[in-house]
């Protein structure tokens, strides 16, 4: 009886092997192939998939909904602004005034302006027949301070026994004590 070849396997180890039988010509060989798997992760994948999928969902439909209600909130504002616009702007009395036979009474307020400044007009119905032309200057008046500085330091002067305020950018006093509380 004779014993097989002696051939190393991948260890390095020697042992019994059959050597390998020719392959005909035209045949396919399988290669070895070990899949690795696990259920619960292959369950986690598909779990964390579907709530992706999901979350994409919902946030295209919140991004829609947000999108109509600001589209009906727009149409509403400018609804209520053509209304008002509408109530505000009436008729246009100037281009009314501007033709020779118009046959309303125009009442000027005042009747000599000041023609060394600019002037604003604003005209009002008073009735069918009468309409009220105002002017007014277009300047603004400086305004005047309220205090002046003496008026400003003797305000700031604080009755007797109180400690004065503490410089700018440093902490508040603290409470004083309250002789009522024991």
């Amino acid at each position: 009886m004779t014993t097989p070849p002696q051939i190393p396997n991948q260890q390095g180890e020697t042992g019994n092997v059959i050597p390998p039988k020719p392959i005909p010509d035209g045949a396919n060989v399988a290669m070895k192939y070990v899949a690795k798997g696990d259920a619960v992760s292959d369950e986690e994948e598909e779990i964390e998939g579907f709530i992706a999928q999901r979350r994409e969902r919902r946030d295209e439909l919140l991004s829609e909904i947000e999108r109509r209600r600001r589209m009906k909130l727009a149409e509403r504002k400018a609804s209520m602004t053509r209304k008002w616009s509408e109530a505000e702007d009436g008729e246009d009395l100037a281009l009314l005034l501007r033709g020779d036979e118009h046959g309303i009474q125009v009442f000027e307020e005042p009747e000599n302006p000041d023609t060394g400044k600019p002037l604003g007009i604003t005209y009002f119905r008073i009735d069918e027949n009468r309409v009220l032309m105002m002017r007014t200057p277009l300047e603004i008046p400086k305004k005047k301070p309220i205090m002046d500085e003496k008026e400003i330091s003797q305000d700031l002067s604080f009755p007797p026994g109180m400690p004065p305020l503490p410089p700018p950018g440093m902490p508040p006093l603290p409470p004083s004590p309250n002789p009522n509380e024991s």
